[in-house]
């Protein structure tokens, strides 16, 4: 019910045509002054409403950031005077759920008091709450590598060993690193998980991969999405390549980014989390990342099949934009005769355990499918070089590197 303070860029809108979102914020901020709550309700609404089509008006990456910014603005206010409304439909959660999808929407510089609103009501709605405590996962711990086609293991090497396992450029998985990470323990509890963000609201991917037709996204809270999807078995749902840490900063003080990210060769020394939430049969379909990526296996297990970049021309890419770094192949059952020459490439495979982590070097293809339920995260970093250095090897591969067979 506190007031939040924030501030609007009124000359930056109008230079963007948003001359009728100023209006709109004048009025608000006026009847919020005046106590008519109902009124500065609405004429937030209308505001936020108006950003949110602003944002999905063309290419994410061509909208201006005046509009996401302002549409966090809109969204604390609106959440304020609901607050402070006599009579409202909305709730609390409605409220949290607002908040979340403007963290999911806007840039890092308009987080912070998004994240101050989001703790606070999530505090408010766990308030007389008893969270029993759930099996889930797989409660062995011991090493799971399975010794096929072999990957070379290694215990914590130190950054020299870990800068030359780079210039290998090939997969190693890395012993001991996990084990000493809050999560490591923490994250067995799906109550603990529902304590620190069961209200939180975060994208699913519901369907068996991103190549099924089938496949779809919503946004539902995490105690719904472990109701649905960890707990039951009937049903595939996937938390997966999302930036949750950013989402919820108490999430990310469980995770210790490896050293082994500052030898990347990006100037700002930038590393994207992202974590991967799901119940067993959960699959990534062969395709590679342009970027160096730790994947530490924090509960449950997970087989890998990784393929080099030299393997290109046997994995038939497919030809569209946006996926062109996936492979057409079903890695678990191939089609000898449509895609004949598969055959020709060779297969890299481990389980990777819980409190183990993979190294996976750029434009290596790796498929994924979770053999229990799992938390995984992904530490991508490498900077902006690391995509025209995959380029680079696809050259390097000789002729038919990365092309259509």
């Amino acid at each position: 019910g506190r007031r939040i303070w924030v501030t609007m860029d009124e000359e930056g809108l109008k230079a963007v045509g948003g001359a009728a979102v100023v209006l709109f914020w004048r009025e608000g901020i006026f009847a919020g002054e005046c106590k008519d709550f109902k009124k500065a309700t609405e004429m937030m609404l209308a505001g936020s409403e108006y950003c949110w089509e602003m944002l999905h008006s063309g290419p994410w990456k061509e909208v201006d950031d005046i509009w996401r910014e302002t549409y966090a603005v809109f969204i604390l206010k609106l959440v304020e005077y609901r607050q402070h409304a006599e009579r409202t439909s909305s709730t609390p959660l409605d409220n949290l759920k607002l908040v979340d999808k403007a963290l999911m929407m806007v840039p890092r510089v308009s987080r912070p008091p998004l994240h101050k609103l989001a703790r606070a009501i999530h505090a408010s709605l766990l308030k007389g709450l008893e969270l029993k405590e759930e099996k889930w996962g797989s409660q062995n711990q011991t090493s799971s590598f399975v010794r096929e086609n072999e990957i070379t293991r290694v215990h914590l090497p130190s950054l020299f060993e870990f800068e030359c396992i780079m210039k290998a450029d090939k997969p190693v998985v890395i012993t001991g690193l996990v084990q000493d990470w809050p999560a490591f323990k923490k994250w067995k509890s799906l109550a603990y998980i529902r304590k620190v963000c069961g209200f939180r609201s975060v994208p699913v991917e519901v369907g068996n991969s991103y190549l099924d037709s089938k496949w779809s996204q919503k946004i539902m809270t995490v105690n719904e999405f472990i109701d649905q999807y960890i707990l039951s078995t009937q049903k595939i749902g996937y938390l997966a390549q999302h930036e949750l840490f950013e989402q919820i900063p108490e999430f990310s003080r469980d995770v210790l980014i490896p050293d082994y990210c500052a030898l990347g060769d990006s100037e700002d020394g930038s590393v994207r989390l992202n974590a991967w939430f799901g119940p067993k049969g959960t699959v990534s379909p062969l395709h590679y990342d342009p970027e160096h990526n730790l994947l530490s296996q924090v509960v449950g297990k997970k087989k890998i099949r990784l393929f080099s970049h030299k393997d290109t021309p046997y994995l038939y890419p497919h030809s569209t934009q946006m996926l062109t770094n996936t492979s057409q192949v079903d890695v678990e059952s191939p089609d000898s005769r449509k895609f004949p020459n598969f055959k020709n490439a060779k297969e890299l495979t481990c389980t990777l355990g819980a409190g183990e982590t993979l190294y996976i070097p750029p434009g290596y293809w790796h498929q994924i499918r979770s053999l229990s339920e799992s938390f995984s995260v992904s530490f991508w970093f490498g900077g902006a070089s690391a995509p025209q250095k995959v380029a680079e090897k696809r050259v390097q591969d000789g002729p038919g590197g990365g092309q259509d067979l």
